[in-house]
Parts: structure tokens; C-alpha cells; sequence
């Protein structure tokens, strides 16, 4: 079902002036997915907030390798290896710097605290390392290993 709703103003008040209802928190009002390759995908998502909240309906960007939800996070803020068999991304919820690898589809943390957004990598698959682009303000790189 699609409700035209967009914005809580929007939602709020009926052509006679009646409080209009959104749907259940959680109900996905629009979707769209950008294809990233090697089976990722950034999925931009409007969806209703949950009562109180400072928008009625909240717009979100994620990333999935498949039908997996990776990061709540945009195809800026993460590197896809050049053969698609691994990506990096923050995680939102720790802030940890992640490494996903396809072929187990484990994520393995790279680590401990936040060292900012990767938006680019050099990666060395066979030496089995990456020298990443961070972005947290300023930039900075650091070397992991995959």
C-alpha cells in the first residue's frame, strides 16, 4: 500500500481539517535501490516513525550485500573490493570499522572504537591488505588487514 503521506504536516490534518492517521510505526512508505555490483545494494527507505518522534516519517539509507542489511549507512561511506569478495563500512550501532567478506558472509571487526567513515580504499588482495580512507572531519587512512 502506498500512502501519500511524506511529512508529518502532511499527515496531520485531512482535506476537512481531521487528523489523518499514519500507519503503524515501522510501515515502509517508499523505497528505492541503487545497484552497487557483485551483489550489494543501497536501499533508500521512507518509512513512520514511532509516536513522539521529531518526524513523522524518517528517511533512511542502507546497504545490503544481497537480502542482508549490512550498515544503515550510503555507498559513500563504504569500499567495495574491486572483485566484489569483501566491503568495509562502519557499524552504526558501535562505531567499529567492519569487514564483511562474501564467500562466508561473516563480518569481522577491524577495530575496537570509531575511526571514522571509509570512503575509499587501496586494496592489495593478495599481500591480504587494504589501506583505507577514513573520513571523520578530517581524513586520515590506517592499513587493515582482510
Amino acid at each position: 500500500m502506498l500512502f501519500a503521506c511524506l511529512s508529518l504536516s502532511a499527515c496531520t490534518s485531512g482535506p476537512t481539517g481531521q487528523p489523518k492517521q499514519l500507519p503503524v510505526p515501522g510501515t515502509v512508505m517508499a523505497e528505492r535501490w541503487t545497484d552497487l555490483g557483485f551483489g550489494f545494494r543501497e536501499v533508500t527507505r521512507s518509512q513512520v516513525n514511532p509516536t513522539g518522534s521529531f518526524e513523522g516519517i524518517g528517511h533512511f539509507v542502507f546497504v545490503y550485500f544481497r537480502d542482508e542489511n549490512l550498515c544503515q549507512c550510503s555507498r559513500s561511506e563504504v569500499s567495495i573490493a574491486p572483485d566484489g569478495s569483501r566491503m568495509l563500512y562502519t557499524d552504526v550501532a558501535d562505531g567499529k570499522l567492519m569487514l564483511f567478506i562474501v564467500s562466508s558472509r561473516k563480518r569481522v571487526e577491524l577495530t575496537q572504537e570509531f575511526v571514522g567513515y571509509p570512503t575509499g580504499a587501496t586494496w592489495d588482495l593478495l599481500a591480504k591488505k587494504a589501506l583505507v580512507t577514513l573520513e571523520r572531519g578530517n581524513r586520515s587512512s590506517i592499513t587493515v588487514p582482510l
